[in-house]
C-alpha cells in the first residue's frame, strides 16, 4: 500500500480524521506501516505495553477480554 493509499485509508477512519489536521494525518500516513498477521495471531494480551497502534484494512482482529471489571 503506497503513502497516498494508506492516507486515504486513515483519512476514512474518524478517530484520526475528527482529531488530526491534514499535515498530521499526511505525516501518520508516511509513517504508518502495512503488515499481515495470519488468522488466529495474537497481536497483544492484556497487561503489554502499548507500542503500536492497529488500524485494521481486510479481515477482523476480534477483542477477547479475561479480565473482570473492578
Amino acid at each position: 500500500m503506497e503513502q497516498e493509499e494508506r492516507l486515504a485509508f486513515l483519512g476514512e477512519v474518524r478517530l484520526f480524521s475528527e482529531t488530526l489536521d491534514p499535515d498530521e494525518l499526511a505525516t501518520l500516513a508516511g509513517k504508518a506501516q502495512v503488515v499481515s498477521y495470519p488468522a488466529g495471531a495474537t497481536l497483544m494480551e492484556a497487561g503489554d505495553f502499548g507500542t503500536a497502534m492497529y488500524a485494521v484494512v481486510e479481515g477482523r482482529a476480534p477483542v477477547i477480554s479475561d479480565i473482570s471489571p473492578t
